[in-house]
């Protein structure tokens, strides 16, 4: 949890969670740095994918699955939390059926965060919107994607448009990651897919 006092100039805060081998961590730097985010990199002369320009879909028109997602961590079906929520809310899995729930949220206490539709936008490189911070004139652009190597990594850009400055808490929450890890900021969990045995089989005589 922090406290963010937001002036005029923006404000970029960004978290990564890190799904391998059942285990929700905080990644090292080199894993979840990038060296630009999505969507500034691609085609020579333009600044998105060719792939985003062909599928990529604006507001909230069509699915409300997410489409980035990494070799086997991936938000499931559609799900409007997936944008209405800061973070990656919903139904997360890991390569299994089984639903993880939200993998972690950020959220304003004390402020109501309400999603500007109209900037929602879904491609499969990575998504983003817009979020009003309560009755404040802070806004939250918020760009998120999932790593091949299943980094779910959010960054929050907050704007003060306003003439004085606002102070506010910004607090990242994961119901999976509860324990603490390496680190003062490191919180680690073990939710791999449940494995159950195979029925017993009787021999035929």
């Amino acid at each position: 949890m922090s406290r963010r006092r937001v002036r005029r100039a923006p404000l970029r805060v960004a978290l990564a969670a890190r799904v391998a081998g059942g285990a929700v961590t905080v990644p090292s730097p080199a894993r979840a740095a990038s060296p630009v985010l999505p969507g500034n990199e691609g085609d020579v002369g333009v600044t998105d994918y060719y792939l985003d320009r062909v599928l990529g879909g604006p507001g909230t028109l069509g699915s409300a699955v997410l489409m980035t997602r990494g070799r086997s961590l991936y938000l499931r079906g559609a799900n409007n939390a997936n944008f209405t929520t800061m973070g990656f809310a919903g139904s997360a899995h890991v390569g299994g059926p089984n639903n993880l729930g939200n993998l972690y949220t950020v959220t304003v206490p004390g402020q109501t965060v309400t999603e500007v539709a109209a900037h929602r936008f879904d491609a499969p490189s990575h998504a983003r919107s817009r979020y009003t911070i309560g009755t404040t004139w802070v806004t939250a652009d918020l760009t998120k994607f999932v790593t091949d190597d299943n980094v779910a990594v959010t960054v929050v850009t907050f704007s003060n448009p306003g003439g004085s400055a606002a102070t506010l808490t910004v607090r990242a929450a994961s119901p999976l990651a509860t324990r603490a890890g390496p680190g003062t900021a490191a919180l680690t969990c073990t939710c791999g897919p449940r494995r159950t045995s195979p029925p017993a089989r009787t021999p035929r005589p």
